[in-house]
């Protein structure tokens, strides 16, 4: 019997009737392609899981049938699709992907224990906890420590993670002062001195040059990671236009261009970081902001265009970041510690929320895309990795939680 180039004819990896090769220890026994389809058809949901594994032996047409069993009925099947496409690079796979949702599947993959004051990276790389009388940044899927530094005894503070391996900022407020300490790896490089009461949040531009602070004296204000100088001082004396309450939250739009800060005077405002002119401001209902220092109740979406806010009444609003105005409201559930974060495509906005579960939204019409239960007490930290395809969480319960496609 002659074997040909076409997909749906035997090939090297088939036992034929009365064929004269030995039989592959992974045949699969008869029809190429096509047969692989019509047992595909008569099989349960275990054996269809097997006949699928092989499809990539049959190329192209073995891709495109992969793609077909993304629509399967058996989530099983589609689960199973789906990991063995998702490593592919072809653009008619990558095509394939875009509109399926792989987070229904997401279940918890690993849990490492850690420490207290648990941050992650924005990537969810790293990790920054404190243990045993250290601050230690660790690779997380390494679990390996990178280096460690010696904590101030009973100050209270913020950690942060940039996406530069190297880099850590924290936040020390003791009742003599509040300052923002950068560390490279074990050195301290700059001290940045200036707000004159507790500093209750932190974030760096996506480039790592530029420091955002905001504080209970009512100022936000811009540093220089580079240099530790400070750019400027939005303040309630120097600027017009600024906020009349403690700061509880700022973020950076992707770009570096706008600096969004919320206040407990119930507004968040926009600034202009070129022209630094009178920023752009959103009334956001004063009863209603959530107050807690080190939630992230801000959050620009990747393409800069949407700004996230959290709410006390459990609510995350979305709002367009040019005209300003709203664009949906998600009846989220939030717990008093928010923390919020977009996937790397915009599509999705995860939550933490009262229960100790992390909820995966849909950003475009507000929809609750699934669940994930699993830790003991409030969530700390939340990232998506750069592919999307893992979210990386941390607690208060000492632990952080890797999920994605088992």
């Amino acid at each position: 019997m002659m074997i040909t180039d076409s997909p749906n004819q035997p090939t090297d990896y088939d036992a034929v009737l009365g064929g004269q090769n030995p039989v592959p220890d992974t045949a699969v026994v008869l029809g190429g392609l096509a047969g692989l389809k019509a047992r595909f058809l008569k099989a349960d949901g275990a054996t269809k899981i097997a006949e699928i594994k092989n499809c990539l032996k049959y190329g192209k047409p073995g891709v495109e049938f992969l793609l077909e069993c993304l629509k399967d009925s058996a989530d099983d099947v589609r689960r199973e699709a789906y990991l063995l496409l998702k490593k592919s690079q072809e653009p008619e796979v990558i095509e394939g992907l875009k509109g399926f949702n792989f987070y229904r599947f997401f279940d918890c993959l690993r849990t490492i224990k850690v420490g207290k004051n648990v941050t992650i990276s924005p990537e969810g790389s790293r990790m920054v906890f404190s243990h045993e009388k250290l601050i230690k940044i660790a690779d997380i899927d390494r679990q390996k420590l990178l280096y460690s530094v010696a904590p101030l005894v009973r100050v209270k503070g913020i950690f942060l993670l940039g996406e530069e391996p190297d880099l850590f900022v924290r936040s020390v407020n003791t009742p003599r002062r509040s300052v923002i300490e950068v560390w490279r790896s074990q050195d301290l490089e700059h001290t940045l001195i200036g707000h004159e009461n507790e500093i209750s949040t932190i974030a760096l531009s996506s480039d790592n040059k530029m420091l955002g602070s905001g504080s209970l004296d009512k100022t936000v204000r811009l540093w220089n990671i580079e240099t530790g100088k400070l750019i400027y001082t939005f303040g309630t004396y120097l600027t017009w236009g600024s906020h009349k309450d403690a700061i509880v939250s700022v973020a950076f739009s992707p770009e570096g261009k706008i600096l969004a800060s919320a206040s407990r005077d119930g507004m968040i405002k926009l600034w202009n970081l070129r022209t630094r002119d009178r920023p752009q401001t959103i009334q956001s209902d004063s009863s209603y902001l959530v107050f807690t220092p080190d939630s992230s109740c801000l959050a620009f979406s990747p393409d800069g265009q949407t700004l996230a806010s959290t709410t006390r009444d459990g609510k995350i609003k979305l709002w367009n970041a040019l005209s300003l105005e709203i664009k949906l409201i998600i009846d989220a559930f939030l717990c008093s510690k928010v923390m919020i974060a977009w996937s790397p495509d915009g599509k999705i906005l995860a939550s933490s929320c009262g229960d100790n579960t992390i909820k995966l939204w849909n950003s475009q019409n507000g929809q609750l895309i699934f669940t994930l239960p699993g830790h003991a007490d409030a969530i700390s930290c939340l990232a998506f990795n750069h592919n999307g395809d893992t979210i990386i969480s941390g607690s208060l319960d000492k632990t952080i939680k890797i999920w994605g496609v088992n």
